[in-house]
């Protein structure tokens, strides 16, 4: 009894270390800076975004999915920019790098009051195995009536 337990325990030991690694999916992390947290009507505020591919494959057909208020209006290149009327489109991100890009976050002149949490979600592929793969980060920004303060209301 004590030999065939030692015959499957080899067995398996065996195999476990003859099975090649294989590397996970690519989990690229997406950060996101506002210039300031606070914005008001018909404002103008610099957004900085990263991508970092820390893993050892290139992602492919990666873009930018941007979920926000309706009163927030996204450029691309900064504030003098073209606007965002679809996903930001970022191409190949190679192994081992980062892509950044400048947006400009403006407003409508009507805008709410509160905090707003902005969704910032990458979508991606990945050669080896046909994978895809998602990640998302969130930022939130408060919007602020200047009509409010100078009233008193």
């Amino acid at each position: 009894m004590l030999g065939c337990l030692l015959l499957v325990y080899m067995h398996l030991w065996q195999g476990a270390a003859a099975a090649p690694t294989r590397e996970g999916p690519a989990k690229p992390s997406v950060t996101v800076s506002y210039e300031r947290q606070t914005v008001r009507e018909d404002d103008a505020v610099g957004v900085n975004l990263w991508i970092a591919n820390d893993s050892d494959r290139e992602l492919t057909d990666a873009e930018v999915h941007i979920a926000a208020p309706d009163f927030f209006e996204w450029r691309e290149g900064g504030c003098e920019g073209g606007r965002l009327a679809g996903p930001l489109r970022l191409g190949t991100i190679h192994a081992r790098s980062v892509v950044d890009r400048r947006l400009c976050l403006r407003t409508n002149p009507v805008i709410r009051v509160g905090d707003f949490n902005t969704l910032f979600t990458l979508s991606y592929k990945w050669e080896a195995g046909g994978g895809r793969g998602v990640h998302a980060s969130g930022r939130t920004c408060r919007g602020s009536s200047s009509r409010r303060a100078a009233t008193g209301r």
